[in-house]
């Protein structure tokens, strides 16, 4: 799957959501809600690396697996929401060092 694949299918999902819980979408809510995912992710990393209250374990291992892909579902949004091309951004940002 493409990087323009992969942003379509997040969007489509991100549209049913908006549409189950009638949620009203703007800029600001998308850096909201990406860094609310940014928040869950740590806590799981913390309990996922044995610095939580309670032991890893195989449950703690894929929640911050789920975690990790909804900061990256998030980031996606959010940069659509910008009109920014997160592939083209990778690109110019740091690809170009590869250009020697």
């Amino acid at each position: 799957m493409d990087s323009k694949e992969l942003t379509q299918k997040i969007m489509q999902v991100s549209d049913i959501y908006a549409k189950r819980f009638d949620i009203a979408r703007d800029k600001d809510w998308y850096f909201y809600k990406f860094i609310e995912e940014v928040g869950e992710m740590t806590k799981s990393y913390n309990d996922y690396c044995g610095r939580g209250r309670n032991a890893p374990s195989k449950e703690s291992e894929q929640q911050f697996k789920d975690e990790l892909a909804d900061v990256f579902a998030h980031l996606i949004l959010f940069a659509k929401a910008h009109e920014i091309d997160f592939e083209d951004a990778i690109k110019e940002k740091w690809f170009k060092y590869l250009e020697n």
